[in-house]
């Protein structure tokens, strides 16, 4: 249990909203199905368009609190602050649809204008955060996994956050939506209190795998055996996790085999062909010496946005991707652009950063 004195609670749960009248406090009176004291302040100034998203975060967060506290066997919820921000970036994760810094919670209006449907998740993923108060020692797929499985608790599942392992995210240590697919599935099989439980040892410092043994008689790896069994852990995930041993197995791999078969395995995922297209065009750009940062040599080695595997096919398309260069700590970055179907695809932007993430080059075509 977090101590009370990270909590500063107020008589009642009052929001400010910073968008048109950021002096003005609202006081609603709905705000009793709150189980403890709350105080909850939404500021959009930053982005004044969002103002209707600024009220429904208002009343989403009042519903929000109370059940993610109960799900997580906790007494109260700290106060907190939403921050509408028109694009969102951590660390050398880049830009990123939310994220929670303490107390203070990120969304990015960038993503929210594409996605609007995915604000609700992100808020409860990121609400999730703040009530977290983790250990340091904390393994990052429970804490992103218990964030995702409290939003799937809540309903909110669609078309980018769904309750399976997916090529993106094919094992439980990648956390969100597979490890919270994980804790459904082994919180059905072995009693509801599991994830509080789990829950309340992160809190502790405490966790180690020993905990899945001590709490269901079966070992981490047992229960994941047992569960990819089930339709939750797709096809796409073990294709995923295929090519993975493969580049993990013993021997000397050429760039050129490896991205032959990076392209065949993302050729297989709703939204991979067109990133496979778009890593393509930009080897091809690199080996005419078209490419900033990559003159006279080729990318030793590329990654792109998990998220772009299941994208909705919705033109214009962009992607993302990052190649390394041999003997090189740097990464090196590139937004593409495809217009229609029949378009050829475009650079519109490169840069380029070190290696804990700060851009050291932004060049805009």
């Amino acid at each position: 249990m977090k101590p009370v004195s990270k909590y500063f609670c107020l008589p009642l749960f009052i929001l400010l909203v910073g968008c048109n009248t950021p002096n003005q406090t609202i006081h609603d009176s709905k705000l009793k199905a709150c189980e403890s004291v709350c105080v909850v302040r939404v500021d959009c100034h930053q982005t004044p368009e969002l103002t209707s998203f600024a009220q429904r975060a208002q009343e989403l967060a009042n519903d929000l609190a109370p059940k993610i506290t109960k799900l997580l066997g906790e007494k109260k919820f700290p106060h907190f602050k939403i921050v509408f921000k028109q694009n969102t970036a951590w660390g050398s994760d880049g830009l990123v649809p939310a994220y929670a810094r303490g107390h203070t919670i990120y969304l990015s209006a960038d993503w929210l204008s594409k996605y609007p449907d995915d604000f609700e998740m992100n808020l409860a993923h990121e609400m999730t955060h703040v009530i977290q108060g983790y250990s340091a020692k904390a393994p990052s797929c429970w804490t992103e996994g218990i964030a995702t499985y409290v939003g799937f608790k809540l309903g909110y599942t669609n078309t980018l956050n769904c309750a399976e392992c997916s090529a993106s995210l094919p094992h439980y240590t990648s956390g969100y939506n597979c490890a919270g697919a994980l804790l459904l599935y082994i919180e059905a099989a072995h009693g509801s209190a599991l994830v509080r439980q789990l829950h309340t040892k992160l809190q502790q410092g405490l966790y180690s795998d020993s905990f899945f043994a001590e709490a269901t008689g079966k070992s981490l790896e047992q229960l994941w055996t047992d569960f990819k069994q089930t339709p939750p852990f797709t096809s796409a995930a073990a294709h995923r996790l295929e090519l993975e041993a493969w580049l993990k197995s013993p021997g000397k791999k050429s760039v050129a085999e490896t991205m032959a078969r990076m392209a065949e395995f993302l050729r297989t995922q709703p939204g991979g062909a067109f990133t496979a297209d778009a890593q393509m065009f930009l080897i091809d750009l690199a080996n005419k010496d078209c490419l900033p940062g990559f003159a006279g040599t080729g990318p030793a080695g590329l990654a792109f946005e998990r998220d772009d595997l299941n994208a909705p096919v919705d033109f214009p398309i962009s992607r993302i991707i990052h190649f390394l260069k041999k003997d090189d700590r740097f990464r090196y970055h590139y937004t593409v652009v495809k217009e229609s179907p029949q378009s050829a695809w475009k650079l519109s932007k490169s840069w380029r950063t070190n290696p804990d993430g700060r851009i050291l080059a932004i060049v805009q075509k």
